[in-house]
């Protein structure tokens, strides 16, 4: 019984460290018009945590003048159940992979980042 808890986690983590390898290999050889190819790539992409539990699809990709991704926004579960939610992955909390995101965050972290529609709301100052 440990076993079949056990087995899906290893994969998952065999997973992250191969992929971060191949990650660091494709960062190097990348220019900019790969890197535009690879968020064009990325819509639409699972999101898992290192557990390998999914939380989420990517919504969009943003891209810097030098033509590396600089934000990353998934759509994901309301924390209520009321419906999906798009929120912005915070920086270095991501590995990029070709067809997925994996996020170094838990569920429950991911279910606690603030909503696009929260970030925009001016604050008053009452």
């Amino acid at each position: 019984m440990i076993w079949r808890k056990a087995i899906p986690n290893l994969l998952v983590a065999a997973f992250v460290l191969l992929a971060g390898a191949a990650l660091v290999q494709f960062a190097a050889a990348q220019g900019p018009g790969e890197a535009a190819s690879l968020a064009a790539e990325l819509v639409g992409a699972p999101v898992f945590t290192g557990d390998g539990t999914q939380v989420g699809e990517v919504a969009a990709v943003s891209e810097g003048a030098d033509g590396q991704i600089r934000e990353i926004r998934i759509t994901t579960a309301s924390p209520l159940g009321l419906g999906p939610r798009t929120v912005v992955l915070p920086a270095g909390s991501a590995i990029v992979l070709r067809g997925a995101v994996v996020v170094d965050l838990s569920p429950a972290e991911v279910d606690a980042l603030p909503s696009v529609s929260q970030l925009r709301r001016p604050h008053s100052n009452a």
